[in-house]
C-alpha cells in the first residue's frame, strides 16, 4: 500500500527545502568576504603552529588566539564557535603525552625489533595512535625504524 503525501504537506516540504537553500547561499556570500576568508586561514595556520610546538605555554598561547579569532570569525558569518580541528599529523596532543612516550620507548628498548602490531598490541593502541607517537620519536633520532618487510622499532639513532 502507497502512502501519498497531500499536497499541502509537499508544500511545506519545499518551502523548507526554499529555506535550506536561502541559508546555504547566504553562508556562501558571507565566505567570500575577504575578512573572513583571511581569518579563516589564520586559524587554519594557527592549528598548525599550535600542532608543531613543542613549548606548552606557547601552544597556550595560540589556543587562545585562536579562540578569539573563531570567535569573531563565527559572529561575522552568524555560526557558532568554529571548533578546533582534531590532530592531523605527528603534532597531535597524543605526541605529547610524556607518559605514552615513555612506556613507548621502555618498551621498545626492552624489546627491541618488535613489530609495530607486537608494539601497538603492548601499549594498547591501534597503528595510528602508534604512528602518531612514534613519528616525532624517530625525527628527532630517539627512535630507530625499519620498514621493509615489516615495520619494527628500535630505541636511539642508527
Amino acid at each position: 500500500m502507497t502512502t501519498h503525501r497531500t499536497p499541502e504537506a509537499r508544500i511545506a516540504a519545499l518551502e523548507a527545502q526554499i529555506e535550506r537553500i536561502k541559508t546555504r547561499a547566504e553562508r556562501a556570500k558571507v565566505r567570500k568576504d575577504p575578512t573572513l576568508r583571511h581569518m579563516r586561514a589564520a586559524v587554519r595556520q594557527i592549528d598548525k603552529a599550535a600542532g608543531a610546538c613543542g613549548d606548552r605555554v606557547v601552544r597556550g598561547e595560540l589556543q587562545e588566539a585562536r579562540t578569539r579569532i573563531a570567535a569573531c570569525l563565527a559572529l561575522g558569518m552568524g555560526l557558532e564557535a568554529v571548533p578546533p580541528r582534531g590532530p592531523r599529523s605527528a603534532g597531535s596532543a597524543a605526541t605529547q603525552d610524556s607518559s605514552a612516550t615513555e612506556a613507548l620507548l621502555d618498551f621498545v628498548a626492552n624489546h627491541p625489533g618488535q613489530t609495530e602490531k607486537a608494539v601497538a598490541a603492548a601499549l594498547k593502541t591501534d597503528l595510528d595512535g602508534l604512528h602518531a607517537l612514534t613519528r616525532p620519536l624517530i625525527a628527532a633520532g630517539r627512535m630507530r625504524v625499519r620498514v621493509a618487510p615489516v615495520t619494527r622499532y628500535w630505541v636511539g639513532a642508527r
